[in-house]
């Protein structure tokens, strides 16, 4: 098994804001609007988290 450098890596940044977060595993940086989706789901049958993906 190969050991990565988390600073080499193209994630860097992403990976030194969420290693300084309060609570890591709660950590959103943006607030998405999710509606359309909902809406989209219910349509087409399609499950919620599918879409989200």
């Amino acid at each position: 098994m190969k050991e990565v450098n988390s600073q080499e890596t193209g994630r860097a940044y992403a990976f030194e804001m969420w290693m300084n977060a309060p609570m890591p595993m709660v950590t959103f940086f943006k607030t998405l609007d999710v509606s359309r989706l909902v809406k989209i789901s219910r349509k087409s049958g399609m499950k919620f988290n599918m879409l989200m993906c």
